[in-house]
């Protein structure tokens, strides 16, 4: 698998991705950061505790570092997760499940491939 395959395996914008980066070599060195960071698990562990400030955090933060890589498909499932509680107030009620799990589907998939790319 090459780079551009890897974009079109996640449904990301390769050539944005190009254009911010430059080169494939400083992708792959981008891609290999974001899979050993593994800045996911964060998320996860405050949305199984439902700790809706902490999903905000690290969703936030994710959004940000994918939208870098210009991994299109992850951004548009994190971006939900973001806006459901960018305005959380305690006790308030917060139902992310079915965003949550396309994030984490849309995650997996991002991890799968780039294993593949690296390997």
């Amino acid at each position: 698998m090459n780079v551009k395959q890897f974009y079109e395996a996640v449904n990301g914008n390769y050539v944005a991705a190009l254009d911010t980066m430059m080169m494939d070599s400083f992708i792959i060195k981008m891609l290999t950061k974001f899979n050993e960071k593994n800045s996911f698990d964060a998320l996860k562990e405050s949305y199984l505790n439902e700790d809706y400030r902490g999903v905000f955090e690290a969703a936030h933060s994710l959004k940000g570092v994918v939208g870098n890589l210009a991994l299109t498909d992850l951004f548009n499932k994190v971006v939900p997760v973001v806006e459901a509680v960018r305005n959380y107030t305690p006790n308030q009620k917060v139902d992310i499940k079915g965003d949550f799990e396309k994030l984490e589907e849309s995650y997996n998939l991002v991890i799968e491939n780039i294993k593949t790319l690296l390997a």
